[in-house]
């Protein structure tokens, strides 16, 4: 488990474990062929200039990215993470999305275990003292709507890279910050577009060298 420090978990906590959402809510890209037909070659040519096919590249390679782990490799976590809070029990809620890949009994000896709905999966929280979030993937991709729920809680986040850290203001600034790059992958566009005109600086420049005369 890694993190700058461990947190003190509450014994009046809630454990959250949160199924992979990067791809909830984000709409196919934008496509001129698909969206006026009557338009024929222009559309497509449209399509080429807005760089639907490294848009299409980025959506398709989401997944890839996140490097989504199993929900045994998150319980698998959260067991190591109990062990180290002294093995308290504690009230847990697994997304309705995992109902079907999680055996129950792998969890009673966690505490409560409920399969609730993603919108109902914070619900009532204030009476808890403490939150533990648990993400199949480093960033936690789809749940900032359900983070903002949790901004009067003390809420800490296991994530599948083994980190285990607090929900504070600065952390939330930083996820904002990276999801944002996982989901639009702008250093990969701009490299894109900046791949064809460097080139032919540059196929331009070796030419010029080779057509130079050279001296005797």
């Amino acid at each position: 488990m890694r993190g700058s420090e461990l947190p003190s978990l509450t014994d009046n906590l809630l454990v959250a474990i949160c199924g992979y959402r990067g791809g909830i809510g984000n709409p196919a890209p934008f496509s001129f062929a698909v969206f006026m037909p009557w338009a024929g070659p222009l559309a497509a040519l449209l399509d080429r200039i807005s760089l639907l096919d490294l848009r299409r590249f980025v959506a398709s390679n989401r997944d890839f990215f996140a490097n989504v782990r199993s929900v045994g490799y998150q319980i698998g976590l959260l067991n190591e993470c109990f062990r180290l809070r002294g093995g308290k029990p504690a009230e847990i809620r697994i997304e309705h999305s995992l109902a079907d890949s999680v055996a129950r009994e792998q969890l009673n000896h966690f505490g409560n275990v409920n399969v609730v709905e993603a919108a109902r999966l914070f619900s009532d929280t204030q009476r808890f003292g403490g939150i533990l979030l648990v993400y199949p993937d480093a960033l936690g991709l789809g749940w900032s709507r359900a983070e903002r729920t949790l901004r009067s809680n003390r809420a800490f986040v296991l994530n599948g890279r083994r980190r285990l850290f607090a929900l504070d203001a600065p952390t939330r600034a930083k996820l904002l910050w990276r999801r944002l790059l996982a989901n639009t992958r702008f250093p990969g566009m701009i490299a894109g577009v900046l791949l064809v005109p460097v080139a032919a600086l540059f196929a331009l420049f070796d030419g010029i060298r080779k057509e130079a005369p050279r001296a005797n």
